[in-house]
C-alpha cells in the first residue's frame, strides 16, 4: 500500500464520511481550520493517482452495467444504458501473480470496529491462511456431495 500524508488521510476520512461528492461537498466535511479549495483539489487529484478514489460515479445501476457487459447481456432499461462504466475500477490486462494480504489501514477503516455493534470479531488467521484453491479431492467431494 502506498503511503499517505496527514492531508491525504483528513480527505481519505471526509470522503469516507460522506461516501462520494464534489470537491466543495470534501471541503464541508472537513473540519476547521479548512485548506483552500485549490489545496483539497489537489490531494484528492494526488489520491486518485494513487488509486485510493475515483472520479467515477459508482452506483448500483453501474455495477448491473458491469456485470452485463462481462456476460454480454443486453441492456434492461433506461437506467443500465446511462450507467457508468466501472472502468477505472479495473485493469485492462489480468495480473494472475499470487499476492499476500495486506492489512487495512485503520487510520482510513477499522473493520475491528465496524464489526463490535454485532458483537462479533474477524479472524484474521482464516483471512490469512486463504481458501485452498483447485484441490481436485475436494472439488471432487463438494461435487458429489451437491448431486
Amino acid at each position: 500500500m502506498k503511503e499517505i500524508t496527514k492531508a491525504q488521510e483528513d480527505i481519505l476520512k471526509a470522503l469516507w464520511d460522506i461516501h462520494d461528492g464534489a470537491v466543495s461537498d470534501v471541503l464541508d466535511a472537513l473540519p476547521e481550520p479548512k485548506p483552500a479549495y485549490n489545496t483539497v483539489a489537489t490531494v484528492i487529484k494526488v489520491l486518485e493517482k494513487k488509486g485510493y478514489v475515483s472520479h467515477t460515479h459508482a452506483n448500483f445501476g453501474s455495477i448491473l452495467k458491469t456485470i452485463y457487459n462481462i456476460l454480454n447481456v443486453p441492456y434492461v432499461n433506461q437506467f443500465d444504458v446511462t450507467a457508468s462504466l466501472l472502468q477505472d475500477f479495473f485493469t485492462s490486462k489480468p495480473d494472475y501473480t499470487p499476492y499476500t494480504l495486506e492489512k487495512h489501514d485503520t487510520r482510513i477503516f477499522d473493520a475491528e470496529l465496524s464489526m463490535k455493534k454485532y458483537n462479533k470479531t474477524i479472524d484474521w488467521r482464516k483471512i490469512e491462511q486463504g481458501p485452498e484453491i483447485d484441490n481436485p479431492e475436494i472439488e471432487r467431494k463438494v461435487m458429489y456431495e451437491n448431486k
